[in-house]
């Protein structure tokens, strides 16, 4: 469920999406496609750590948002992100990394994070100090996420894909 509502955050139930609107969907029936509809052909389980030792990269996805697919990357732990309030109160989250894939380098790059029932800068920075670790814990520690990087194009096309780099302007957080 945690998954699933990071990868819909538009939706208000854990639904599957229509089929239209999912990735990699198995056209011809008579084919096997073992791939669930919204994963990537190329799907690294590799659960990479960053170079700072705080994050870990699950899986990267296409995942529909805001209409369109994006690529997408599940992860837990601390990235670089600022959350601030807007002139309503409403917490925001951004992203303080790019994202490069390919040619195409320093696209922005979109953090989504649980909501609970406090506040995302209580849920990812107060919560679970006790435990000492970087990555999400009981306590109601939330540091899963979903990094979007709707800016970059998935080629459909390629047989063997391009990294996906996620870098920080300063050089402290990057993952390949």
């Amino acid at each position: 469920n945690m998954c699933w509502i990071l990868m819909h955050p538009e939706s208000k139930h854990a639904t599957l999406p229509a089929l239209e609107e999912s990735a990699n969907v198995n056209t011809n029936p008579k084919n096997d496609d073992p791939l669930p509809p919204a994963l990537m052909s190329d799907v690294e389980h590799a659960f990479v750590r960053s170079d700072d030792g705080n994050f870990i990269a699950i899986d990267r996805y296409l995942v529909h948002f805001k209409g369109k697919q994006v690529i997408g990357v599940l992860g837990d732990g601390l990235l670089p992100i600022t959350i601030s309030k807007n002139a309503n109160g409403k917490e925001t989250v951004q992203a303080d990394f790019t994202c490069s894939y390919g040619d195409e380098h320093n696209s922005p790059a979109t953090v989504i994070l649980m909501k609970g029932h406090q506040s995302y800068t209580d849920h990812y920075y107060n919560n679970g100090e006790r435990y000492r670790t970087p990555f999400s814990t009981n306590g109601d520690r939330f540091r899963t996420s979903l990094i979007l990087c709707e800016k970059l194009r998935y080629d459909r096309s390629l047989s063997r894909h391009p990294p996906l780099v996620l870098r920080s302007d300063d050089g402290k957080f990057q993952i390949t």
